[in-house]
């Protein structure tokens, strides 16, 4: 300290403009020796406390055993050698600080030129004395538990080593472990070595562009090391064909590059020869244009080639049309249809056993029934948006579909479409299809899942009778058809029919049968409540339950099949709710107990024989949106009495109200348009009818007829001529009547 105030001293006598920087390096000096006097102070307080704790246990031990005496003077020998080693790393210590004083002492010298830089070299040594005295602290600790464990009076039995609090960030070399002895808890600690490190490797392959290499990451520390550099390489060729128009040719990998630049040769197919690329039009396709010529449809293909290529346009117009039975028996395997295409005919790929790859383009707007018949090949298929229907037997017997994808705008999906198709195993149903035809997915033997159907009205008879048993969910007594969103979509079937009253599920939408009728025969059923989740209820759903009283039906049915409750005898009452917008054929037939209906405000139709022979039925009222009434609708409803035809029906079908002999008293509304041959022929007790529009009517045995005979308004206009042309009057009664 005398020797750096001296020197301080005169560098500010020789240069009074230094004085605040060596003020800051004294302030440094001072902080970096007090550091390394409190970390010898450390050191030193470490070792009095070891030679405390020896003295201590050494007296233990020559009071308990003076046979001891060698183990301890062995114990002091260690202890000693210990103390040596500590005294010596406080040695190595004051050897850096007296180096670093003479470092120090440089520096001032050279204070005038190189202050900047020496500062700096300063502070990194000051840094590696603080790492060194870390290195100490771990080595000390390691040293201290080995003390411990030669004192101790058994052989130690450690368990695993254990990694040690501090390790975070630690190299694997440097990271510190421990080992606890069993009997005593004597801890035994050890510094890791490169050994440690859990190396993943990651292959850089060279390339043309640059060289390759390993990445080795220790999974335990994260250190990095580069190993196994490789030279670049040639260039890496695609395995395909690059091609235009005109050319092929290979490409790098990873250059830009090329390689086989050269025009394409043509087979008879449309297909180079080389590059196996559809360049041309396929040789054999026959075109013809439309009546009006703005269109070219495709009309026959006689050709032998496997893959086909149509053309977007012929002699100047685009094709549009793919005609019925094009492509019907060709051994083809491939199709690509142009995005001029909007309508593919009936037959047009049928039995094409050996397709596989078609893509229908978003530009197509229908598809002819039969179609893809019998194409057993074909994989997978997607369904442009644009496309409303899928007409029957489309894909009927398409072994291998196992794929499909409905698209956005598929309203209904025909009788069959999809029959026989056994490799097909889960289906999504978009929110836009209304309607799923007879037998739609019959035997679609893998069919497992059953997704969407939320917008679902119609559900036809045995449209997915013969599928596989994981399509199905048991509830109760009922089995339900869905998928992951909701296995309980559609009520199928009831597998116990002895008792009074079901519990549908809450979740279901669909309530139809599969190959026989849902609740049919269920002889005991008295009472069903079908929940607001049910939109429709499907075809036969309850027929011939004929001790069924009472039915309530939720809020959100929007459809009641055919023979939905016919021969239901014991029910009395029916309310039909306004989100009814359709009841089917036959849906009340023979309900001979009904006496009372209500029609929601949403019906648009009824279908023919929907109440017929209802014979106890005294009142019904017809909903304001009921556009048709039905053939034989209320045909025999011998205690029906009176009825008003609201304004908004426009048809009411032949024998619609025949042999309604109680009926008394009709109001026609003015909206009416057209009354069906005998349409209230042997209702004898017929008195009054109301014409609210009683002009421009006219009759004709032609029920396709567009002109007839006229019926005076004089006469429609009075109630009693009215009903008695309508009723019994052989000049009128058997012909169809119409409004112009």
């Amino acid at each position: 300290t005398s020797d750096y105030n001296t020197k301080v001293e005169a560098l500010e006598k020789a240069d009074a403009d230094n004085t605040a920087a060596l003020n800051k390096l004294k302030e440094d000096y001072d902080e970096e020796l007090g550091k390394l006097a409190d970390a010898d102070a450390a050191n030193k307080a470490l070792i009095d406390k070891l030679t405390s704790d020896y003295n201590t246990k050494v007296e233990a031990l020559e009071k308990a055993d003076a046979d001891n005496l060698s183990e301890l003077e062995k114990a002091k020998k260690d202890y000693t050698e210990t103390v040596n080693t500590l005294n010596g790393l406080i040695s190595a210590n004051e050897s850096k600080i007296t180096a670093l004083e003479n470092k120090l002492d440089q520096e001032i010298a050279d204070l005038q030129s190189e202050y900047d830089a020496k500062l700096t070299n300063i502070n990194s040594l000051i840094s590696a004395l603080e790492d060194a005295d870390i290195d100490n602290v771990r080595r000390i600790a390691i040293l201290e538990a080995q003390i411990e464990a030669l004192l101790s009076k058994h052989e130690h039995t450690y368990g695993s080593w254990l990694d040690y609090s501090g390790n975070e960030n630690v190299s694997c070399e440097n990271m510190l472990y421990y080992r606890v002895c069993s009997q005593c808890n004597v801890l035994e600690l050890k510094l890791g070595d490169y050994s440690d490190h859990n190396f993943e490797v990651a292959v850089t392959p060279p390339t043309c562009q640059s060289i390759g290499y390993d990445t080795n990451t220790c999974s335990v520390c994260g250190k990095v090391e580069i190993t196994n550099e490789k030279a670049t390489v040639d260039h890496d060729w695609k395995d395909e064909h690059t091609t235009n128009s005109s050319y092929h040719w290979y490409d790098c990998k990873h250059c830009d590059a090329t390689v086989s630049y050269a025009e394409h040769t043509l087979g008879d197919d449309g297909i180079c020869t080389v590059c196996d690329e559809v360049v041309g039009d396929t040789v054999g396709l026959i075109y013809g244009l439309s009546a009006n010529g703005t269109y070219a449809m495709l009309q026959a293909y006689t050709g032998s080639a496997k893959r086909i290529k149509i053309a977007d346009e012929f002699e100047g117009v685009p094709v549009k049309v793919i005609c019925a039975e094009v492509f019907e028996n060709a051994r083809i395997t491939s199709v690509i249809i142009p995005d001029t295409v909007t309508s593919i005919g009936e037959y047009a790929f049928a039995h094409c056993y050996d397709l596989t790859s078609i893509e229908i383009p978003e530009s197509v707007k229908s598809i002819g029934s039969r179609a893809f018949y019998y194409c057993s090949g074909i994989e997978s298929v997607k369904i442009p948006d644009g496309i409303t229907s899928i007409g029957s037997y489309t894909f009927t017997y398409c072994y291998g579909l196992e794929s499909v994808i409905l698209g956005n705008s598929v309203a209904s999906i025909g009788e069959d479409a999809f029959r026989g198709c056994t490799s097909l195993t889960s289906i999504t149903i978009p929110d836009s299809v209304k309607s799923i035809g007879e037998y739609a997915f019959r035997d679609c033997t893998n069919l497992k899942s059953l997704e969407g159907c939320k917008g679902v009205t119609f559900i036809g008879f045995w449209a997915f009778y013969g599928c596989h048993s994981e399509l199905f969910t048991t509830y109760g007594y009922g089995k339900y058809i869905g998928g992951e969103d909701n296995p309980y979509t559609i009520l199928c079937e009831i597998t116990n029919k002895n008792f009074s009253t079901y519990d549908i599920h809450p979740d279901t939408v669909v309530i139809v049968g599969l190959g026989s009728s849902l609740f049919s025969l269920c002889s005991n059923l008295t009472s069903i409540i079908i929940p607001d989740s049910v939109k429709i209820i499907g075809e036969d759903a309850f027929e011939n339950c004929k001790s069924l009283t009472s039915v309530t039906i939720g809020n959100s049915v929007a459809s009641i099949g055919e023979d939905a409750f016919s021969g239901c005898t014991s029910l009395t009452i029916v309310a039909i709710p306004d989100s009814v917008e359709s009841i089917g054929a036959y849906a009340f037939y023979g309900c001979k107990g009904l006496t009372n209906v209500t029609i929601g405000n949403s019906v648009a139709s009824i279908g023919s024989f929907a109440f017929h022979s209802c014979n106890s039925l005294t009142s019904v009222t017809i909903g304001k949106s009921v556009k048709s009434i039905g053939a034989y609708a209320f045909y025999n409803c011998t205690s029906l009495t009176s009825v008003t035809i609201p304004d908004s029906v426009k048809s009411i079908g032949s024998n619609a109200f025949e042999d309604c002999t109680s009926l008394t008293s009709v109001t026609i509304g003015n909206s009416v348009e057209s009354i069906g041959s005998l349409a209230f022929f042997g209702c004898t007790g017929l008195t009054s009818v109301e014409f609210k529009n009683p002009n421009d009517w006219w009759y004709s045995s032609d029920s396709a007829a567009t002109s007839g005979t006229s019926i005076s308004a004089t006469d429609l206009s009075n109630t009693e001529t009215a009903a008695e042309f309508l009723a019994s009057s052989v000049a009128y009664t058997s012909y169809y009547w119409r409004r112009s």
